[in-house]
């Protein structure tokens, strides 16, 4: 369980923590940024539910992440590979057959929890670095707390 504890909290354009988490068996730092002004009492009741959500179900998180990245590539592995130059293939999409073999291709880096507009939705996204497209990167998108969507970066910020 993660201590979320507002002290901890830097603002730079948004409310950043650095967590230190296990993602496909490394460890790695995870940043959790809520969007916000200057005065942390001013989150949102819905980003302080995703905070209290995330402070017990983190890993759980986590876990739907790993699974539904694999997913991803795993089923869209031909159109990665054909996308890239013949000479990246081998070292930006290489065929993977387990999940641990994800952790050389994607890292961890925010879980983003934006302003809710609509409080019946209530999302966060997780955003990935990742080898096959890094500049677009690879985005996990969370609605009222379950599993949405997986698509680039850009899904997160709507």
């Amino acid at each position: 369980m993660i201590q979320f504890i507002k002290e901890k909290f830097e603002y730079k354009d948004s409310w950043n923590l650095s967590v230190d988490v296990v993602f496909y068996g490394k460890k790695q730092s995870l940043n959790i940024c809520v969007d916000g002004e200057g005065d942390i009492n001013d989150f949102e009741d819905e980003q302080k539910k995703v905070l209290n959500y995330l402070k017990n179900n983190l890993n759980q998180v986590l876990l739907i992440v790993e699974s539904k990245v694999f997913q991803y590539y795993t089923s869209n592995h031909s159109s990665i590979e054909s996308s890239l130059a013949k000479n990246k293939r081998l070292k930006d999409a290489p065929y993977v057959s387990s999940k641990l073999a994800m952790s050389e291709l994607v890292v961890l880096k925010n879980i983003i929890i934006p302003y809710c507009f609509e409080p019946e939705e209530i999302e966060f996204g997780v955003a990935l670095d990742c080898s096959w497209d890094p500049s677009h990167g690879l985005g996990v998108l969370f609605q009222n707390f379950e599993y949405l969507e997986i698509g680039s970066f850009d899904i997160i910020n709507g």
